[in-house]
């Protein structure tokens, strides 16, 4: 175990989807934290909602995140425009 002093804390805010059943959801995240990242939870409280905010408007350079591969975005190997030379 470390040092008390070690220790970080950091907090998280998280929404539920309707029709999920949040606790069940919670619980399987708190057990997999703590199994798989050695996370504890040491405080967890229900909120309120947030209250909704406007979207930002999508700009140019964040369009093709938006896209499929056969709609144009690049794959790792489709960056070279042709075909890869495998030095045959």
């Amino acid at each position: 175990m470390s040092d008390p002093g070690d220790e970080r804390v950091f907090q998280l805010l998280l929404i539920a989807k309707p029709g999920d059943n949040p606790i069940r959801a919670i619980r399987w995240l708190l057990k997999i934290a703590l199994r798989r990242f050695q996370l504890r939870c040491i405080d967890l409280r229900e909120a309120a909602p947030p209250p909704s905010q406007p979207q930002p408007e999508r700009t140019r350079e964040h369009e093709h995140l938006g896209r499929t591969r056969s709609e144009g975005r690049l794959g790792r190997g489709d960056r070279g425009g042709g075909q890869v030379d495998r030095g045959r």
